[in-house]
């Protein structure tokens, strides 16, 4: 799932992209555990001093920009 996603992406140093995964992971998570899980999951380490992640985990994140460009 979109959780996975951004564990294999922050292992890998691509903040980007798990920030993006851990956002659509979260708009599934209504009782709070993805958040919690998120906290402390070390595989997301890499990614933890970014400040959109840090946002994602205490629930004011931005939207996540397009993962492509629309224009010409």
């Amino acid at each position: 799932g979109w959780y996975n996603l951004a564990a294999v992406n922050a292992v890998g140093g691509n903040c980007d992209a798990t920030i993006q995964a851990l956002a659509q992971a979260l708009t599934f998570d209504q009782n709070g555990q993805i958040r919690q899980t998120a906290a402390q999951d070390q595989r997301l380490d890499n990614c933890r001093q970014q400040p959109r992640f840090q946002a994602l985990l205490v629930g004011h994140a931005e939207p996540a920009p397009a993962p492509f460009s629309t224009t010409r």
